[in-house]
């Protein structure tokens, strides 16, 4: 007889598996593992979609700078959907507004003012306020405040401010 296979005290093979206690213990462990991960779900989705609202601001901030690079004016690259640029009161501020497809601005306000009220257009989903400084002739220091999401009151919309000196005889 091989003493190996035999149990020392009982004199019979051990049997093989996990007891009831054993089973149980695996268990619990394994079930609050996942429900720590699942209770991190929220907290990423809610990270992420902060994330892609602060990468849409950018963005913003970026086409706003890059319009007005284009055409070398202001005025010209903060009138879109007005006939008259020049009636654009650029120290006050301009309101664009944007949509969620499309980077394109959307004039639709002009003055600091028009910063808080609700939109009557459901698909702007930004608001951005763009003050424009004349600090000498030609050299203006442009101020681009990104507000998200548009359908809260101002004082409620997350809010980031990019600033840069732009030359534009």
């Amino acid at each position: 007889m091989n003493c190996a296979s035999t149990h020392p005290i009982r004199g019979h093979a051990p049997r093989a598996g996990f007891s009831l206690v054993e089973v149980t213990i695996a268990i619990g462990i394994f079930a609050f593992v996942i429900v720590a991960i699942l209770g991190l779900f929220p907290a990423a989705l809610r990270q992420r979609s902060e994330a892609a609202a602060e990468t849409r601001a950018v963005l913003i901030a970026q086409q706003v700078f890059g319009g007005i690079a284009a055409t070398e004016s202001v005025t010209a690259a903060l009138s879109s959907g007005t006939n008259n640029p020049s009636l654009l009161d650029l120290s006050n501020g301009v309101v664009l507004g944007f949509s969620q497809n499309s980077t394109t601005a959307n004039q639709f306000a002009n003055g600091t003012n028009s910063w808080a009220p609700a939109e009557t257009d459901v698909n702007i989903t930004t608001k951005a306020l763009v003050i424009a400084t004349n600090v000498s002739p030609g050299l203006f220091n442009v101020s681009v405040r990104v507000g998200y999401p548009a359908s809260l009151p101002a004082d409620k919309r997350r809010l980031q401010t990019f600033s840069s000196l732009v030359y534009a005889p």
